[in-house]
């Protein structure tokens, strides 16, 4: 589970950002991403992703891809890229 929240979300972000990574499938992992950069110590990223996780209701990335979709459409963009910077500062 940590190894394909962490993969797809290194994938995902260094080749479109936040964007690509929440409305593509491998957004499905996005709700354990928090969790796994915990575990295996970088807790910066860890944040980002709690604070990506924010963004939505509940502060909870929907699993389900139409879900995701329908909430992705209703953030402000410059939060996404303002994280996003934030994930190529950690890099």
């Amino acid at each position: 589970r940590y190894t394909l929240a962490v993969e797809t979300f290194y994938g995902e972000v260094s080749n479109g950002g936040f964007e690509q990574y929440l409305t593509n499938e491998s957004g499905e992992f996005a709700p354990w991403a928090e969790e796994a950069f915990a575990a295996i110590g970088i807790p910066e990223l860890a944040e980002v992703m709690r604070n990506l996780a924010d963004l939505f209701p509940e502060g909870t990335i929907p699993a389900d891809f139409d879900d995701r979709l329908e909430l992705i459409l209703s953030i402000d963009g410059e939060r996404l890229e303002e994280l996003s910077a934030r994930f190529f500062a950690l890099r």
